[in-house]
C-alpha cells in the first residue's frame, strides 16, 4: 500500500511538536529525523508522535555541509509525497530531489527561502535548489515576495507561516487575568517592557537599557523584565549598575513554566526584541503582548512579519536607541486593550497549527 507522506527533517524541535503531531494524525505520516541540532533548542518527545518515526545520523562533511544518513533509501520506499527540510547545505536533500523527479514523486521543501541579503554566488545555488522542488513552504510573505522578484512562479510558494504550542496556550490563555506580578517584583506599579530570550550579544539587549535610561530621564516612569540567562548577563547587569536605573530593572532569570511566561507577557506593556525576532513574536502575542524589534528585515528571523507597525508593535530603526525609546513611548501611550485584540487575532488567523494543517492539507489534496 502506498503511504501519504514522507517527512525528512534535520531536527525534531521541541516547539515543532504540535504541528509533527498534528501532521501525524491528519496525514499518516512517517517522520525522519536528522541530528544536526546545536545543543541550544530542546529536541522533542518522539512518544507523542502517532505514526512512524526513527533518527538518522546527519554526518557533517564540511562547515555547514552535511548529509542525512540512510535518507536516499527513502526515495525507493511506497511514498508519493515527500516534505523536507529545504536548505542547500545538506547534500542527501539534493539527491532526494533529483531521484524523486527522476520517479515522479512530489518533494516540498519547507524553508526559510530567501533573507534579501543573498551573495551573487549563493543566489544562483538557491535557484537551482529550489527549482528541483514541486513547491516551496515558506515561513513568511518577504521570502516569497522576495522570491517572486527573482522570478519564481508565485503558484510555486506557499506560505505556511510558523507556530508554536497553540492548543495548550489558548487554553492559558482563556484563564488570563491582570495580576500584581510586577508589583511584587518592582514595589510600584509602573508598566512594564519585556524581553525573554537568551542573553546574547546578538539580541542587542543593551539597546533596550539604554533606551530605558532616556526615557527615565525624560520622566516616563517605566520597569523592564529580562526573562532569560546567557553569556552578556553579567555585562547587562553592570550597565544598569553603571547607568543608576537597577530598581528599574529585574532580571528574572530562565523561566519555563508556560503559566508563569504566560503571565508576564499579558501583564507586561509590550515586548522588545532589540536584535531579531523569532518565535518569541508569536508566543508573546499568542497572549496578547504587543512586540517591537528592527527594521531590517534580511536580517531578521521571518516570524518578524507577525509585527504590522502600529497594529500589533512597531519597527524600530535598527541601532537607533532614540528611535526604539520612542516606539516604547508610542506602546505605552496607545490603547492597551486594542493592542491585544489585534496581537491575538494575528496568531490566531495565521500562527498556529490549525491554519497550517489546513493550508497542507490543501496542498496534499490537491
Amino acid at each position: 500500500m502506498e503511504k501519504k507522506v514522507c517527512c525528512i527533517f534535520n531536527y525534531a524541535p521541541h516547539y515543532r511538536t504540535e504541528i509533527y503531531k498534528k501532521m501525524s494524525e491528519e496525514f499518516e505520516c512517517d517522520f525522519f529525523f536528522g541530528t544536526s541540532g546545536d545543543g541550544k533548542i530542546e529536541k522533542m518527545d518522539y512518544v507523542l508522535i502517532t505514526t512512524n518515526v526513527k533518527e538518522l545520523s546527519t554526518i557533517k562533511l564540511f562547515r555547514s555541509i552535511n548529509w542525512i544518513s540512510n535518507s536516499i533509501n527513502l526515495c525507493f520506499q511506497k511514498y508519493k509525497n515527500y516534505i523536507i527540510t529545504g536548505e542547500p547545505h545538506c547534500l542527501s536533500s539534493w539527491v532526494i530531489l533529483l531521484i524523486n523527479r527522476l520517479l515522479g514523486k512530489r518533494t516540498y521543501l519547507w524553508t526559510h527561502g530567501w533573507y534579501g541579503n543573498e551573495s551573487v554566488g549563493k543566489k544562483i545555488l538557491k535557484k537551482l535548489y529550489f527549482t528541483l522542488g514541486s513547491k516551496i513552504l515558506l515561513y513568511g510573505n518577504y521570502a516569497k515576495e522576495l522570491m517572486i522578484k527573482e522570478g519564481f512562479d508565485p503558484r510555486k510558494l506557499v506560505v505556511v507561516y510558523n507556530s508554536l504550542n497553540y492548543d495548550d496556550q489558548i487554553n492559558i490563555r482563556q484563564r488570563l487575568t491582570n495580576t500584581n506580578i510586577f508589583k511584587r517584583l518592582f514595589g510600584n506599579d509602573y508598566p512594564v517592557v519585556t524581553f525573554t530570550g537568551r542573553l546574547t550579544k546578538e539580541k542587542k539587549l543593551e539597546l533596550l537599557i539604554k533606551s530605558l535610561k532616556i526615557l527615565l530621564d525624560r520622566s516616563v516612569n517605566l520597569n523592564v523584565l529580562i526573562l532569560g540567562e546567557g553569556k552578556e548577563g553579567d555585562k547587562l547587569v553592570d550597565m544598569v549598575e553603571e547607568l543608576g536605573i537597577k530598581n528599574h530593572v529585574y532580571f528574572y532569570g530562565a523561566c519555563y513554566e508556560e503559566e508563569v511566561i504566560a503571565e508576564i507577557y499579558f501583564n507586561s506593556a509590550c515586548c522588545v526584541s532589540p536584535g531579531n525576532v523569532g518565535l518569541t513574536g508569536i508566543h508573546a502575542m499568542t497572549y496578547g503582548c504587543p512586540v517591537i524589534s528592527h527594521n531590517n528585515f534580511s536580517e531578521q528571523m521571518p516570524e518578524f512579519e507577525i509585527i504590522v507597525n502600529g497594529v500589533t508593535g512597531f519597527f524600530y530603526q535598527q541601532g537607533d536607541v532614540s528611535d526604539l525609546a520612542k516606539k516604547i513611548e508610542n506602546i505605552l501611550s496607545g490603547n492597551r486593550s486594542v493592542f491585544q485584540t489585534n496581537c491575538v487575532n494575528e496568531v490566531d488567523r495565521y500562527y498556529n497549527t490549525n491554519a497550517q494543517i489546513l493550508t497542507l492539507r490543501q496542498l496534499l489534496n490537491g
